[in-house]
C-alpha cells in the first residue's frame, strides 16, 4: 500500500507546477473538462446543501474546487497526498484572502479528522487506488461524514472501453464478458483483437500535468454497478451524472482534430445524464449519503 501511495504522490508533485493550465484550461475544448467537473459538482451541492455548511476535500489538488466552494458560501477545509499540490493551493487561499480554512498533506486511505462534514468531495481520487485501498478509502470517508452527509465522487468508466476499439476494449471483454462461461478453446481474447484495428494501441502519453495516463495504473468503474459497489462500502447511491465525452471513439481524434473536440466538448452539461454517457463518457462522477 505504502509503496502505490508513494508512486502517486511523487506523480502529482511533478505534475503540480502545469497542473492548472492542462485541467482548468477554459479556452481548450478537451482542457475545460475540470471545469466541467467543477460546475456539476457546485450544482449538485447548492440544490442539496444549504449555505454555511461544511465540506472536506479530499485529493484537493490545486485548490480550485475547495476555493470556488468557499466563495460560495461554504466552510471548506483539504487535504492531498502531493506536498506540491498543497503549497499551490496555501498560495491560492492566501491570494483570495480566505480565512478559516484548514489545508494540509494527507491522503484519503489513512486520514482522520476532528469533526464531521456536510459534504465530503473525493474527485480524481478513486481510479488511481486499487480495490484494496478504495476500501480503505471509504471507511475514513465514512468516518468524516455527517449522518446525512453528502458524498461525492469521480471515477474512470469502464464501459467507456467498449467505446475506444483498442487494448481497453480487449481488457474489458477478458474482465467481463469472457468469464461468464467456460470455454474450451483459450484464445477468445485473440480472436476479439483480430476484429479490431488497433488492438494494442494506447492513446499518446501527455506529459505528467495533462494526464496520469500511462504514469500510474488505472482502476475504472462500471457505472452500471456502482449503485451496488457503494451499498457494499457503506453509501446509499443518488445519482448520476457524466462527462469528458468523446463524440467519436478516441481514436479518431487525429483525423478530425479541432472539430472533434469542438463537437465532444458540445455533449458537456447537455448529456450529463442521458444515457450515451454509459458509453461515450470516459468519467462520472456520482452523489451518495451514508447508509441509515
Amino acid at each position: 500500500m505504502k509503496a502505490t501511495l508513494t508512486k502517486i504522490q511523487k506523480h502529482f508533485d511533478d505534475a503540480a507546477s502545469n497542473y492548472d493550465n492542462y485541467k482548468y484550461n477554459s479556452s481548450v475544448s478537451m482542457q475545460n473538462i475540470f471545469n466541467i467537473r467543477k460546475k456539476l459538482l457546485i450544482k449538485i451541492i447548492q440544490t442539496q446543501i444549504s449555505k454555511n455548511s461544511t465540506a472536506l476535500d479530499c485529493g484537493c489538488g490545486t485548490g480550485e474546487v475547495l476555493i470556488s466552494l468557499n466563495k460560495k458560501g461554504y466552510h471548506t477545509d483539504g487535504f492531498d497526498i502531493s506536498n506540491e499540490m498543497i503549497r499551490i493551493t496555501k498560495e491560492k487561499v492566501k491570494k483570495n484572502n480566505i480565512k478559516n480554512v484548514e489545508v494540509c498533506q494527507d491522503n484519503i486511505c489513512s486520514f482522520k479528522r476532528n469533526k464531521k462534514y456536510d459534504v465530503v468531495i473525493a474527485f480524481g481520487v478513486f481510479q488511481y487506488l486499487n480495490r484494496y485501498l478504495q476500501k480503505q478509502a471509504y471507511k475514513h470517508i465514512l468516518q468524516s461524514i455527517k449522518p446525512n452527509g453528502l458524498f461525492i465522487t469521480s471515477y474512470g468508466n469502464s464501459i467507456f472501453s467498449l467505446f475506444t476499439f483498442n487494448k481497453f476494449t480487449v481488457d474489458f471483454f477478458k474482465e467481463n464478458i469472457i468469464p461468464l462461461h467456460l470455454w474450451s478453446d483459450k484464445n477468445i481474447d485473440e480472436y476479439i483483437s483480430v476484429l479490431l484495428t488497433n488492438p494494442t494501441m494506447e492513446r499518446e502519453k501527455g506529459v505528467k500535468s495533462e494526464t496520469a495516463h500511462g504514469f500510474l495504473p488505472l482502476y475504472l468503474m462500471n457505472p452500471l454497478t456502482i449503485k451496488e459497489e457503494l451499498n457494499k462500502n457503506g453509501f446509499d447511491f443518488q445519482g448520476i451524472k457524466f462527462f469528458h465525452f468523446h463524440a467519436l471513439p478516441p481514436l479518431i481524434k487525429k483525423y478530425l482534430n479541432d472539430e472533434f473536440s469542438q463537437k465532444s466538448a458540445s455533449m458537456e452539461i447537455k448529456y450529463a445524464e442521458h444515457w450515451l454517457g454509459y458509453i461515450m463518457a470516459y468519467q462520472f462522477l456520482i452523489y451518495a449519503k451514508p447508509l441509515v
